[in-house]
């Protein structure tokens, strides 16, 4: 029998179950849609670099800036990368032609497209969570 003191903790757990796989399923899907939408090519440029952090404790990161340009139009991105593309760096990207404003960059977005990694993450400590508070994983000691 479960006593009440257990109860938030399975709710807790029950709640990361949940935005796991909210997170592996849903939002999956649709960046899947996102790429299946953004299918003409063109190249995006790094217009500006700046750092983040430092090397000293491995906080270092890079504000990135990139632009790449529709019908005339100009669009500006904004990244926070790992790695210092350098200025003038030219980027293949696909964009939606129905609407140039939504896009894709495989060399960047695959790094960042963390959704499932995440959800797999919080739906099996969700699970651990629940394995304790239920009783199937003791966590008292005897001696």
């Amino acid at each position: 029998m479960v006593d009440s003191t257990r109860i938030p903790a399975m709710v807790v757990g029950a709640v990361l179950i949940v935005f796991g796989l909210i997170s592996i399923f849903v939002f999956s899907r649709m960046n899947e849609q996102k790429i299946a939408r953004c299918t003409k090519d063109t190249k995006a440029v790094v217009t500006k670099v700046k750092e983040k952090g430092s090397k000293e404790d491995k906080s270092l990161q890079y504000e990135t800036d990139l632009e790449y340009m529709v019908d005339e139009q100009v669009y500006t991105l904004h990244y926070t990368l790992n790695t210092d593309l350098g200025v003038g760096t030219k980027i293949k990207m696909k964009y939606n032609p129905k609407d140039a404003s939504e896009y894709y960059i495989a060399s960047i977005d695959q790094r960042g497209d963390s959704s499932r990694v995440i959800g797999v993450i919080s739906a099996g400590a969700g699970l651990a969570v629940i394995a304790i508070a239920g009783g199937v994983i003791s966590t008292r000691t005897y001696g």
